[in-house]
């Protein structure tokens, strides 16, 4: 995928996550037709029902047609929550691992999912302000506490700064793997400004923890 598609992708991309949630971000990379990352172990997480439209598979080392490629649907009870499953794949005829090949490209998918969780982000962020507003204490709404106004100032700037450097046409893979890391200590911290909701398995705000582990199962280290 060339630089300038990459970056009207991911303004799209950046939309729809933020609102239609997690599992239509990811089913639109797919649509892309850039191929699905996968673990060592041949492990990967996509939206539930999207199996059959993935183009090819990006195993460690080759990238397999869909069609050369066996697929078995695994269970994942915190994903299923958010539209996603678990897949297993294996390319047909290999009895042993594929080697990594040397000096591999930072990867499209992984970039674009990067766009995905920032939509996210700037969602959950607007109803955790929400939410704050709505909270009364001694008669003023939390978000006039310094302590949360801090928060919710440094979660924009961070959401500014990886707008930013996603849309760097040689956006290099350190500058990646940042991006997504930052989107991990984002995410709690706006998973936070919910209290105690947040942190329970049917809050809306999981959709930030679960694209943070189709992130761990879609990098192979390959753009670090």
């Amino acid at each position: 995928m060339s630089p300038a598609l990459i970056s009207v992708a991911a303004g799209e991309l950046r939309r729809v996550a933020r609102e239609r949630g997690l599992a239509a971000g990811l089913g639109a990379i797919i649509r892309g037709g850039v191929a699905v990352p996968c673990s060592a172990t041949g492990l990967t997480l996509l939206p539930v029902g999207v199996i059959g439209e993935v183009a090819a598979w990006r195993l460690p080392g080759a990238t397999v047609p869909a069609d050369r490629a066996t697929v078995t649907v695994l269970a994942h009870a915190l994903g299923e929550t958010e539209g996603v499953t678990q897949v297993r794949i294996v390319a047909r005829g290999e009895q042993v691992p594929l080697q990594r090949t040397a000096e591999p490209e930072p990867d499209d998918a992984v970039r674009l999912l990067a766009s995905v969780r920032l939509g996210l982000l700037e969602h959950m962020l607007e109803a955790a302000v929400a939410h704050l507003n709505s909270r009364i204490v001694d008669g003023r709404p939390l978000t006039t506490r310094q302590m949360i106004q801090a928060a919710v100032a440094d979660t924009v700037t961070v959401a500014r700064t990886i707008a930013h450097v996603l849309d760097d046409p040689e956006l290099p893979g350190g500058a990646l793997a940042e991006a997504h890391e930052r989107l991990d200590e984002a995410g709690w911290t706006v998973t936070t400004l919910f209290g105690a909701g947040g942190y329970l398995r049917e809050h809306p705000v999981r959709c930030l923890y679960v694209a943070g582990l189709v992130h761990d199962a879609w990098h192979t280290d390959d753009y670090r």
